[in-house]
């Protein structure tokens, strides 16, 4: 699979405002917040400079937002568009995150909405719930 990794540009905004609601819009509901168009637009420019476009052969998929500060990483956002999800494409990215860390001995923490199915992804890739917020957890995998 041919996927890459590139910074996010003013001019991915309306993709990204797209991806955040096709990605999110049901679990934000089920965790009981209405996302409103100023809320999922100051999510999508909150930490602008670490997003990076995801891109498979070419074609905008998805978002990973990674804040790597030192002796913790923060994975921000990973979001892929529906017709991606459930391919492997997170697990990869994660898991190349994971790989990068752990060569440095640093965890990574990540939050997840209560409702979202990607919680056990993360499980599975080796983070651990470690304290429960309003809508979801806080979870950390060591590094």
């Amino acid at each position: 699979r041919h996927l890459t990794l590139r910074p996010a540009l003013e001019s991915d905004v309306p993709f990204l405002l797209t991806l955040r609601l096709a990605a999110m819009a049901a679990h934000l509901r089920a965790a009981g917040v209405e996302p409103t168009a100023a809320e999922s637009e100051q999510r999508v420019r909150a930490d602008f400079d670490v997003a990076h476009v995801v891109e498979l052969h070419g074609e905008r998929i998805g978002l990973l937002k990674l804040a790597r500060a030192p002796g913790e990483w923060r994975l921000l956002q990973v979001q892929l568009l529906p017709r991606h999800q459930r391919q492997g494409i997170g697990t990869h990215l994660i898991g190349q995150v994971l790989q990068q860390a752990r060569a440095q001995g640093t965890p990574v923490t990540l939050s997840v909405l209560s409702a979202n199915p990607a919680q056990r992804l993360y499980e599975r890739l080796g983070f651990e719930v470690e304290s429960m917020t309003e809508h979801g957890y806080a979870m950390r995998c060591r590094g």
